[in-house]
């Protein structure tokens, strides 16, 4: 859900900027965070349907994610901007 933030953490790390790759890393933090709590099929799921790509079902015993807390990573990925397609550094 996140490849430009990767790609540019990664890149800092390269290139050995730490006060970068620190901040790209709290950027991401709340995603991440979000992800370990709810599971990672699940968030990941519910991500992809917010930017707009069918994530297909779940298998069970897998649910996805309730009304509230797909609004609460809809929320988290308008905040850090991390939901804008741009693969290109």
């Amino acid at each position: 859900m996140i490849p430009r933030l990767n790609l540019e953490l990664y890149s800092a790390l390269r290139q050995s900027d730490l006060p970068a790759a620190l901040r790209l890393f709290r950027r991401q933090l709340p995603l991440l965070q979000f992800i370990v709590q709810g599971g990672l099929p699940r968030t990941i799921a519910a991500g992809l349907e917010i930017m707009g790509i069918d994530p297909g079902h779940l298998r069970a015993p897998l649910a996805g994610l309730d009304a509230a807390r797909k609004q609460e990573l809809r929320e988290i990925l308008q905040t850090a901007d991390l939901n804008q397609h741009s693969p290109d550094l």
